[in-house]
């Protein structure tokens, strides 16, 4: 192990140009989590056919013959697979052999043998002239061997294998050994790329693929592994093929090494699986990489693995090193390799080796070359070591020199090794653990005892010296615990210690307290997918946001999860078949999904009834909580749900007995029934068995009972051991009508057309039997609707059936809701730079116009329906192709992955665009969903929206999405506007659609002493008269998109009130004021005032509002009249006098008609400076 600090020396050595982190040989391909993207493409030539059609020599190597050793002798890899025995092969075609020698002469053929070395078939030619210098067969520069056509062997046991060569084959031996014309001397590169891979069931995802133009690989796709999995009891020739490719190559992958586990087979491709590509990854295919055809996969096991070694056929042989690197989103073959190299530790870092410790060592190459991991050697390794990746070990005192050798060049560095530092304490590899503010905890629980051997089967720990450096890493065992530390009484931060050599050390421990909550209620038992879906909403308190995250902890013992926190089983009655548990996730903080195999909650019918899910004692809800798998809620106790053939109920018990509630039943022929059974205990289910004596008269159809003609008959039923017996009388049906049998509402688009097919019928016999449900057709319905209208309409149909050779002729209502189609609008977006739960799923919000409460797909419409969305949405990026990937609705949201090469967009460049075209439509579900808002049930998919114009999203340069809805059209709202003098009104024009973002209007008046228009379309009336207006509407470029014309009558308009008085207003202090009693007797008056200062008509003040008056406050006060006049509200106001009666005063007079007050009931008005067109 390389700790922290010696981990980061390696960083630092990392360029964009450089692989970074060493490789090791003998690792392999890479896996992680998530996506990237990328592909090579080389000069394609007509594909390399690998046919085994033919036996035939796939490629020329070296081996020891049969039963001897250090006697390397030129062999052939052959594409015919004769198991791992080796054996002198029987009765060979020796006269289709021919050795020439370049000096003259030839060689006699002295046996030839069939070896399977190293994963591969070889056969051995051995010559009777062969001689031996250091353990390999001496041959001469210009030698030539040929195997003739028709060239044939025996098996071991003189057996007639019924292959032969089907053409000549000569390979001639040169200066860098044996070399011919085989398929493999014809592959000359590889084209690289990212994606998914399918093997033969299995798609595997997140997969980098290398494909060498192989044609005619024929075979089975297959899947090999790192480590020896569930097929270990049948052996474990799948890890052997797995390391056999994987030390063949070599991949860095920012920090990672060739971190895969999982290699994939299929048509003559390779492919590591769930990888995440980093630019500047770079992927070496070393010479010897072998690639097989796989005869024979074990289907019977439902795997996608080959246990048996001799079904692996190798079919190429590459005969030399490819290397590619991953830069802008695509593999690139490199061949700019170093010039120069030359190590970069400091003095200070080279003075810190000393025996025990590892340090690893840093180098440079020149500038812009590329190269794979250089490989190191140690002048004396008594000394000290050196690893593939380039780190140093101290073994004893003294000094080295290490070689760095890579492709053309090498370096060379002198590293004394000082004597043992003192050990300072361990650095810890803690598997599972949690980090929360960057640092790592061993996760433990407050009501779980503390398990020493558990913990320490999740720990490693390296060696720290005083000195900086780290030494060799050991596992940590039970014995070196101590728990005198661990609080497991509350949550939070603890620590246990480890103790080695006298030395001792804290572990950092959280202890995390898991929450007991209420047993779920069966509705919440429902399903996401294939999983089963543990629904908590009503027992977990906060909101619910969606977090996907699974795990198969098969292979990861370190959370402690294990298949028996829940199980799943047959009722007790059952077949008995297996359902083990072996993934667990989350799809939100409160819904636990769990898998099984053998199991598939999108194929319920398939699961039996009474069939039994039990959450154990140990049962716990873990969720992905500070980047691990935390236990978080449990209950209080075991609890169980049964199956009872449409949903999840609370277990009593399984069924064991039932009851017949009548041994005898007269039924009507064309009836479907089922007995009336009580089973037993109550609460339980379970599916009876039932057999019939007389089919033609009652038969068994899908669990019902059928009457199918006049008779009688028995029918057996059987639970388990119990049985009983039912007599059937079928007789003649006295009548017959027809129901409904989904008397619901039926919903279709406007202009739309009702599919009458969704109408299912039954024929109703009378006291209480049913046919079988009927779906309608165009052929048995007859009706009529209208769908160009919206509404719910009651539909009659006319049926025609023809049932048991009966014809039924009737009449059935139902009820149909006509939806319209609306104009629907983005109005949100979500994408990977907001770190939100949908990831790389872009999601597109259409909250305000498309009001769908449900997950719609393409899968779920017609075909003719699902392009209408598949079709409608494109993503563009310049030099790269992008596919929209599974694009739907989710609830009110478009949700589409951008993929290049089959893997996700994570990181947007700008430019790149998002358009929805116009004719996309939108569908809503009418019926019920479940907990995971999927449609369940019976319903209709219904086209609700439309986007009548293209919605292009571009990313800009500001690192957003910025939508872009070019006007499409504008129009006039009326052709003449009436405005008053002085007076506004609202903008006369209107833009199409109306959510354009980027449409501008420009106004123009041909009089602006009438008329003027502002930058916002508010036109105000200067002066009377009348005069044309011309609107023209363009884009953000310019272009013009429209140009309208209207006329603006400007007219003399009611501004104002003046009021006036033949003689002053006198009242007494405490007077009550009286409009008409003021005209009376002071002669008060009331004229209209026009915006342009003339006169108009008078009005009558005995209808007008007037404020302004105290009868208790005595001096002058001014009255305010407040009058609508041609729609208008005006006021006018007037002083007048209150005082004590019989009181003299001033004569005041009232207001003259020159200094009357007069208020124009006209807002202020803010001119802007309009825009010309």
């Amino acid at each position: 192990m390389i700790a922290a600090q010696n981990k980061k020396f390696m960083e630092e050595t990392m360029s964009k140009k450089r692989f970074g982190v060493l490789l090791s040989l003998a690792a392999a391909l890479i896996l992680s989590l998530s996506l990237l993207t990328g592909m090579l493409l080389f000069a394609r030539a007509e594909g390399i056919d690998a046919a085994r059609t033919n036996f035939g020599f796939v490629a020329v190597t070296s081996a020891d013959p049969q039963g001897e050793t250090d006697k390397q002798s030129v062999a052939f890899v052959i594409n015919t697979n004769l198991g791992e025995n080796s054996f002198n092969v029987g009765s060979p075609s020796t006269d289709k052999v021919t050795y020439t020698k370049a000096s003259g002469g030839t060689r006699t053929l002295k046996n030839i043998s069939y070896v399977f070395d190293d994963a591969v078939s070889k056969l051995v030619f051995a010559f009777n002239e062969d001689t031996v210098t250091d353990g390999a067969v001496v041959y001469e520069v210009g030698d030539t061997l040929k195997i003739a056509s028709g060239f044939t062997f025996k098996n071991w046991d003189g057996g007639d294998l019924g292959i032969a060569t089907a053409k000549d084959v000569t390979i001639t031996y040169t200066a860098d050994g044996w070399s011919g014309d085989l398929v493999s001397d014809k592959v000359t590169g590889a084209a690289v790329s990212n994606g998914d891979f399918k093997t033969h069931t299995i798609n595997s995802g997140n997969c980098i693929i290398v494909d060498f133009n192989l044609t005619n690989v024929a075979g089975k796709g297959a899947l090999c592994d790192k480590e020896s999995g569930w097929y270990a009891t049948f052996g474990n020739k799948p890890q052997v093929i797995f390391n056999k490719i994987a030390k063949y190559i070599q991949l860095t992958n920012g920090n990672e090494v060739n971190a895969f586990t999982r290699i994939a087979i299929n048509n003559g491709k390779i492919a590591v699986t769930d990888t995440i590509v980093q630019e500047g990854a770079v992927l070496i295919l070393r010479k010897g990489l072998p690639v097989y055809e796989v005869g024979h996969i074990d289907e019977a096991l439902n795997s996608d693995y080959c246990l048996g070694i001799n079904n692996y056929h190798p079919v190429m042989i590459l005969q030399k090193d490819l290397v590619f690197q991953f830069e802008g989103n695509k593999w690139n073959a490199v061949e700019n390799f170093a010039t120069s190299a030359e190590f970069t530790n400091t003095q200070a870092e080279l003075n810190s080796v000393c025996v025990g410790n590892y340090v690893p060592l840093k180098w440079k190459i020149n500038e812009g070359a590329v190269e794979p991991m250089p490989a190191f050697t140690s002048s004396d390794p008594a000394i000290a070591t050196v690893d593939e990746t380039g780190v140093v070990h101290g073994v004893k005192e003294g000094t080295v020199t290490i070689t760095a050798h890579f492709l053309n060049v090498s370096a060379q560095i002198e590293i004394t090794v000082n004597a043992e530092s003192a050990i300072k304490g361990f650095t810890f590899e803690i598997k599972g653990a949690a980090v929360k503010d960057g640092k790592q905890y061993l996760v433990e629980y407050t009501d779980r005892a503390f398990d020493a051997a558990f913990a320490a089967s999740r720990l490693n720990a390296t060696i720290e010296y005083e000195n900086g450096t780290f030494g060799d890493t050991f596992d940590v065992t039970a014995a070196m615990i101590s728990d005198s530390k661990l609080d497991l009484t509350k949550e939070g931060v603890s620590a246990i210690t480890v103790t080695k050599d006298d030395v001792s050390c804290d572990v950092p421990v959280y202890v995390y307290e898991v929450t007991k909550v209420d047993a779920l209620a069966p509705d919440k038992v429902v399903s996401w997918g294939d999983f089963l879906d543990l629904w908590f909403t009503d027992v977990i308190d906060g909101n619910e946001s969606a977090l996907v995250e699974t795990i198969d902890f098969r292979q990861k013992p370190e959370y402690g999860i294990d298949n028996t926190i829940a199980t799943l089983r047959d009722p007790a009655t059952g077949a008995g078949a297996s359902y083990e548990l072996y993934t667990i996730g989350q799809v939100s903080e409160k819904q636990c999904i769990l898998a099984f195999n053998n199991y598939k909650a999108t194929e319920p019918e398939k699961f039996p009834v009474g069939g039994v899910l039990t959450l154990n004692e140990n049962f716990r809800f873990y969720r992905y909580v500070d980047e691990t798998w935390i236990a978080s809620y449990k209950f209080d106790g075991p609890v169980s749900y049964v199956w009872d053939g449409a949903a999840w109920q609370n277990y009593v018990a399984d069924a064991d007995d039932f009851e017949l509630a009548k041994t005898e039943l007269v039924v009507p022929k064309g009836a479907s029934f089922s007995p009336d059974v009580k089973l037993l205990p109550e609460g339980s289910f379970a599916t009876l068995s039932m057999t019939s004596s007389a089919a033609d008269i009652v038969a068994v159809e899908g669990g019902k009972l059928v009457a199918k003609n006049v008779g009688n008959a028995e029918i057996t039923l059987k639970l388990g051991d119990k049985t009983k017996v039912l007599k059937v009388n079928v007789k003649a049906p006295d009548s017959v009508s027809l129901v409904v049998a989904n008397d619901r509402t039926f919903y279709v688009a406007q202009n739309g057309t009702f599919d009458v097919s969704k109408v299912k019928v039954q024929i109703d016999y009378g006291d209480g039997f049913l046919s079988d449900e009927i779906a309608l057709t165009d052929a048995t319905a007859v009706f009529t609707l209208d769908t160009a209208s919206a509404g719910r309409k009651n539909v009659e149909i006319e049926c025609t059936l023809k049932v048991n050779g009966v014809d039924i002729e009737a009449k059935v209502t139902v009820s149909v809701d006509v939806q319209p189609v609306v104009e629907t609008y983005p109005d949100n977006l979500t994408c990977n730079d907001d770190n939100a739960w949908s990831g790389t799923t872009i999601l597109i919000y259409f909250q305000k116009t498309f009001p769908n409460q449900a997950n719609v797909y393409p899968k779920d419409l017609t075909e003719e329906e699902g392009k209408t969305i598949t079709d409608f949405v494109t993503y563009t990026r310049e030099g790269a192709t992008v596919t929209v990937d599974n694009p739907g609705y989710l609830t009110n949201m478009l949700a589409f992955t951008p993929k290049i090469d089959g893997v996700a967009i994570t990181e947007y460049k700008t430019g790149d665009t998002i358009t929805l075209k116009k004719g996309l439509c939108f569908y809503k579900w009418f019926g019920e969903t479940d907990g995971t808002n999927t449609p369940k049930g019976d319903g209709d998919f219904v086209k609700v929206g439309e986007i009548k114009y293209d919605v292009v999203i571009r990313y800009n340069a500001q690192g957003k999405f910025a939508w872009n809805i070019a006007p499409a059209d504008g129009r006039v709202l009326e052709e003449i506007v009436e405005v008053g003098l002085g007076e506004t009104h609202a903008s006369n024009v209107e833009t199409i659609p109306s959510y354009a973002t980027n449409g501008e209007w420009f106004f123009t008046e041909e009089n602006d002493k009438i008329a003027k228009v502002n930058a916002n379309g508010l036109i105000s009336g200067k002066g009377i008269g009348e005069t044309t207006v011309t609107a023209t509407l363009k884009t953000s470029d310019g272009t013009i998109v429209k140009t309208v014309t209207y006329k603006v009558k400007v007219t003399d308009a009611v501004a104002g009130l003046k009021l006036t008085s033949d003689k002053a207003i006198r009242l007494d202090l405490g007077a009550e004021l009286d409009v008409a009693s003021l005209i009376e007797k002071f002669g008060l008056k009331g004229t209209v005032v026009l915006a342009s200062g003339a006169e108009g008509d008078s009005v009558d003040l005995t209808k007008a509002r007037v404020t302004g008056y105290d009868a208790d406050t005595s001096g002058e006060q001014t009255l305010t009249f407040r009058l609508t006049v041609d729609g208008k509200s005006v006021t006018g106001t007037i002083a007048i006098q209150v005082g004590k009666a019989g009181g003299c005063g001033s004569s005041v007079a009232a207001v003259s008609s020159a200094a009357a007050a007069l208020l124009l009931g006209a807002a202020a008005i803010v001119l802007l400076k309009k825009k010309k067109a």
